[in-house]
């Protein structure tokens, strides 16, 4: 059990820890993305469009969850006495660009599934 003192952090500080496990999703996510590519070399022979995009999805999620660990690390170094940070500038390290939007608070856009997220 922790104790209150355990319990009651900084937001930063929250934030960083927050921001720390998204990082290490990303790395699970690219090493299952690498291992399955080697199974499909492997096998020799050509992946499906499905397999492809498979993969490809997998790397947009890898994609995404870095993302968010870069935005939640760039708010963690924002946060003004308030507790108030500028949205705008710590969504310029979101490389997604709908990510950002939606991050911005504008409405996210209808996306067909399986369609890949341009940069």
């Amino acid at each position: 059990m922790n104790s209150a003192s355990n319990t009651h952090l900084p937001h930063h500080i929250a934030t960083v820890r927050v921001a720390t496990e998204l990082y290490g999703l990303r790395e699970r996510l690219e090493r299952v993305e690498h291992g399955l590519e080697v199974v499909f070399l492997e096998a020799e022979n050509v992946p499906s469009g499905q397999t492809i995009e498979m993969l490809q999805e997998l790397d947009v999620l890898q994609q995404s969850v870095g993302a968010l660990a870069g935005y939640l690390n760039r708010l963690a170094e924002m946060v003004n006495s308030e507790g108030n940070v500028s949205t705008s500038d710590a969504v310029d390290v979101v490389p997604l660009r709908e990510m950002a939007q939606r991050l911005n608070g504008l409405p996210a856009k209808a996306q067909d599934a399986g369609v890949a997220e341009l940069f």
